[in-house]
């Protein structure tokens, strides 16, 4: 005979289990509905239906916000819009909302190319920059950096965007973007008088497998430099049995002894060596005998690019004015 405590433990036992099961199949139905919800929106956007989808997302993202689509519908709101407000409201919340998805990843880029796309260079450069920050191993780290470099050179920053283009060069050569950031680096590294960079750059880059409208924007480039080297030649691709231009220009350079010529004209100081590097390559390239000294201001290292070494004061404010004037730097003489 079953007691009146078993009978009552049995009645609550099963209840629990029909609550649960009920809940259970509470949640397959949810689950169930947000699929068929998040369906339909895709089938509106195939069948180029784009405000009822929006519709139909917007109603997903809000009752389904943590289920698996989420994300996708989230991007897929924001990149889907035409005004920009609404465009940028919605990829940033993908990006806030959903960090470490895929579609936080790709919102965070089309986020950077949006501003870039709307001239804001310099809101374009701190989203691409956040885009690096946070996906630093991922496969457009070179286009990233291309883009930045863009964005640098759009807003008049030449060494920023020589910087990061060069960046973009050593990560991105031999892809599908060698093109693209050869020709935007020659041209930057030419409008920074780096004539001699910009030819080697070029050079290289001739010899890789570029589609024929970006080797044809190289050469132009390179013509451009050569005529302010006055060298009537332009390479057509270097040869690996030839010299470098860099190599050619290097024999041409003299040396004198420092004991015999005490006064020097010294042209910039860099906190960066490869700064100070590409200048005196560059003075090299126009005929200067220039060199690069380490020094240091504050405890910090920086480096003196200088010209000539001159027996007189005199002699070495002539030649410093002649600079001044011809290559637009800005001079003072200095004793070694």
């Amino acid at each position: 005979m079953i007691s009146k405590r078993s009978w009552v433990w049995g009645l609550t036992l099963i209840l629990s289990l029909s609550g649960s099961c009920l809940f259970l199949q509470g949640l397959g139905w949810a689950a169930d509905e947000a699929n068929q919800l998040f369906a339909d929106a895709k089938t509106l956007l195939e069948g180029g239906k784009t405000e009822e989808a929006k519709g139909k997302l917007t109603e997903y993202v809000k009752k389904y916000s943590r289920s698996a689509h989420a994300p996708e519908a989230q991007y897929l709101l924001g990149s889907l819009e035409e005004d920009f407000v609404s465009a940028v409201h919605g990829l940033r919340n993908t990006v806030r909302n959903y960090k470490g998805t895929p579609w936080a990843k790709k919102a965070q880029f089309e986020l950077a190319f949006l501003y870039f796309m709307r001239e804001n260079y310099s809101q374009a450069a701190t989203e691409f920059r956040t885009f690096l920050a946070a996906y630093p191993t991922d496969k457009r780290v070179p286009e990233t950096q291309y883009w930045l470099g863009m964005s640098f050179l759009r807003a008049g920053s030449l060494l920023d965007a020589q910087r990061q283009l060069e960046e973009a060069w050593e990560l991105g050569r031999e892809t599908q973007w060698t093109g693209q950031i050869a020709v935007a680096l020659c041209q930057v590294l030419l409008e920074n008088k780096q004539y001699v960079e910009s030819i080697n750059i070029g050079e290289t880059a001739l010899n890789l497998e570029m589609a024929p409208a970006f080797s044809d924007l190289v050469r132009e480039t390179l013509r451009e430099c050569y005529t302010k080297l006055g060298i009537n030649q332009i390479s057509q691709g270097a040869s690996s049995e030839a010299p470098s231009f860099m190599e050619r220009m290097d024999e041409s350079v003299g040396t004198h002894p420092l004991e015999d010529f005490p006064f020097a004209i010294q042209v910039g100081a860099f906190t960066k060596k490869k700064w100070a590097q590409n200048v005196e390559k560059q003075l090299q390239s126009r005929g200067y005998d220039s060199y690069t000294v380490d020094g240091s201001l504050d405890g910090k290292p920086v480096y003196k690019v200088r010209v000539g070494r001159f027996r007189t004061q005199q002699e070495a404010e002539r030649m410093a004015e002649q600079i001044m004037v011809r290559e637009n730097f800005k001079t003072y003489v200095v004793r070694e």
